[in-house]
């Protein structure tokens, strides 16, 4: 008897730390859930806003009714500003547009550019408009 004395208080403490460990295992679990929770919140919160950024600039681009573009149209000059870079070239080329709740609190904002290109050279195409051998 007298050796089995002890047996019961190391079971006790066993348990103790295996209930110890399975709790805090617990909460750091918990703790990554509600982190990715908080990202997948986030990452369709941007979406959201980058597809309604889209929506608005496909929206002013149907109410040209113009033939000729300018930069006085409507499609130029909603999104000019100098907050944002939005084609990489080092130069501000538009702004924010923010985007509220209900009861007016900012939940977001995006930036586009909307951008002319009928002018630019089609580099696919312009080797078949010269074909002389001599380039000339």
């Amino acid at each position: 008897m007298r050796e089995t004395k002890g047996i019961a208080l190391i079971l006790v403490i066993s348990i103790l730390a295996v209930t110890g460990i399975m709790a805090v295992s617990f909460a750091f679990t918990m703790r990554l859930d509600l982190k990715a929770a908080a990202n997948y919140l986030e990452s369709q919160r941007a979406s959201y806003l980058a597809q309604a950024g889209v929506t608005y600039a496909q929206q002013i681009l149907k109410e040209d009714s113009r033939n000729i573009d300018s930069f006085e149209d409507k499609w130029s000059t909603v999104f000019t500003g100098s907050d944002v870079d939005n084609d990489g070239d080092g130069q501000a080329d538009s702004k924010w547009l923010n985007v509220y709740n209900e009861e007016g609190d900012t939940i977001g904002r995006y930036a586009v550019l909307v951008r002319d290109e009928t002018s630019f050279l089609d580099i696919n195409m312009a080797y078949k408009h010269n074909l002389s051998p001599l380039k000339v």
